[in-house]
């Protein structure tokens, strides 16, 4: 347990959810909380090993234990020493390409649709996940900070400033 295309997709949802700044100690515990709950609705809706009308709690709990050990910070963990540094490289690829998609949808003709509070980069899963409060004032902060370095600065290096500054603890808010 988990069955193959079941880890496959835990590990697919770490590499596109994984924080982009080192997690404390309870931000930890919060973020593998999270990855819990998307694996077990996730495995509920595949219905293979477990389902909302026929749940295998064992099975859930047994998928909880291997998130678990594959996420154990307390010690060395050979599964995290492959994942980070792979994980590190495709993360800017992945900004990157949210950023193009994000241009192209402001561009497209037609009336572009943004949820309210997504205008950061958004690590959320599904429900309940995607749900959670969204931090005006850090994005009033954000804005107000945007503002005044385009008033002080040359716009094609404040564009690059932005574009080396993705990973920065403030954009990584979700």
């Amino acid at each position: 347990m988990p069955d193959r295309n079941e880890e496959y997709l835990l590990y697919q949802t770490l590499i596109g959810t994984w924080p982009l700044t080192e997690l404390t100690g309870g931000e930890y515990e919060a973020y593998k909380d999270r990855v819990k709950a998307y694996m077990g609705k996730a495995l509920k809706e595949a219905k293979v090993n477990t389902s909302w009308i026929n749940p295998d709690r064992m099975y859930e709990e047994a998928l909880d234990t291997f998130i678990d050990a594959v996420l154990d910070r307390r010690g060395p963990n050979a599964f995290l020493d492959d994942l980070l540094p792979f994980q590190e490289r495709i993360a800017l690829c992945g900004m990157h390409n949210s950023a193009s998609q994000t241009l192209l949808k402001i561009c497209s003709p037609g009336v572009p649709d943004f949820y309210q509070g997504m205008e950061l980069f958004n690590f959320s899963l599904v429900d309940p996940d995607n749900r959670r409060p969204v931090d005006y004032a850090l994005r009033i902060r954000m804005l107000a900070g945007i503002k005044d370095d385009m008033a002080r600065k040359d716009h094609p290096v404040f564009a690059k400033e932005l574009t080396s500054s993705m990973k920065d603890a403030e954009l990584n808010c979700i």
